[in-house]
């Protein structure tokens, strides 16, 4: 069986748009579940200390957990909780579009945060059911997207695609592309808006939402299955009438 293509995937403004109404929500939820779980931190430095969080590490949880020791997995669901009616936008056919990219080669979750929030922060924007906690890697832990080439090499041999020509990185954020195509990877960028939208040369797949992000890499995969299938074809169709006429040579007319 050919191998398809390795797909690592952002989740925050990937699977969703994280526009700044509901980053304020999120930074809102995690600073209020910050100061259920740390008693002697008030809401306001709480706020301050999400945002902080946010533009240094890439969430808001990180500060917290570093320097208050508040469990990441814990925070995580309290700030769930509380934003669980605040309205996730959801992405129609964004379920079914990435079952398809999993229809011919690996496909993982590659972000910030706890792994096992992932699965829950999917089923509030209608994903249900599709990721597998297995399958999310966290950049705390194995390395940020734009830190080297070492988390890239660490995460395609983990995944056992250290051999793999074609693997590619889904991803809004450009930086984390570029690093991305120094490592050899293939890239796809969602934007959201067109203000966003770039031409750098190290953007192979440029797409306005998630779902047509993960379509398009389908397509592309399709398209690479579909190539080695008729290389191969050929291959073997050459081969048949050589060893023919080979067998047939082999015979000695009859005097």
């Amino acid at each position: 069986m050919s191998q398809g293509m390795f797909k690592a995937i952002d989740f925050d403004n990937v699977w969703y748009p994280y526009t700044k109404d509901f980053k304020m929500e999120n930074d809102l939820a995690y600073a209020v579940a910050a100061c259920s779980l740390d008693p002697d931190l008030t809401l306001g430095t709480c706020i301050e200390l999400a945002r902080e969080s946010f533009a240094t590490n890439g969430d808001s949880i990180t500060v917290f957990a570093e320097e208050y020791n508040i469990d990441r997995l814990t925070m995580h669901r309290v700030a769930h909780r509380i934003m669980d009616k605040k309205g996730w936008a959801t992405q129609d056919g964004i379920s079914e579009a990435f079952m398809k990219l999993k229809q011919h080669g690996d496909a993982v979750i590659w972000t910030h945060g706890c792994s096992l929030s992932i699965p829950n922060s999917a089923s509030l924007i209608g994903a249900y059911g599709v990721i597998n906690p297995k399958d999310v890697y966290d950049m705390n832990t194995l390395g940020r997207k734009d830190s080297g080439l070492e988390p890239y090499e660490k995460l395609a041999e983990i995944r056992g695609q250290k051999d793999n020509h074609n693997k590619i990185l889904i991803d809004d954020n450009v930086s984390n592309l570029k690093q991305a195509k120094e490592a050899g990877w293939h890239t796809a960028h969602v934007y959201w808006d067109d203000k966003y939208k770039t031409d750098a040369p190290y953007i192979d797949i440029s797409a306005k939402t998630g779902v047509q992000a993960f379509n398009k890499v389908a397509e592309l995969e399709e398209s690479l299955m579909s190539r080695v299938v008729y290389f191969k074809k050929k291959e073997s169709s050459k081969v048949a009438p050589s060893m023919s006429r080979a067998n047939s040579g082999s015979k000695r007319p009859h005097l």
